[in-house]
């Protein structure tokens, strides 16, 4: 299942990210974006898990000026 292999090491991952951004996170606050990361990633897995089928994009992207 990819979101397993994509949670994984997730506290590791945000460290990284934050120190890349200069940022001094505790690793309470770690722990809390974890959370929130992990749960992000489960709810794009469940989008991505419908199956639309034939379904007509909502919107298109039209480049010319007007």
């Amino acid at each position: 299942m990819p979101e397993t292999r994509i949670l994984s090491g997730t506290a590791e991952k945000i460290g990284v990210l934050a120190a890349v951004a200069g940022l001094d996170l505790t690793a309470r606050r770690i722990d809390a974006l974890k959370t929130s990361v992990e749960d992000m990633w489960l709810a794009a897995a469940r989008v991505r898990a419908v199956d639309l089928g034939e379904v007509a994009p909502a919107v298109a992207f039209d480049p010319e000026w007007r």
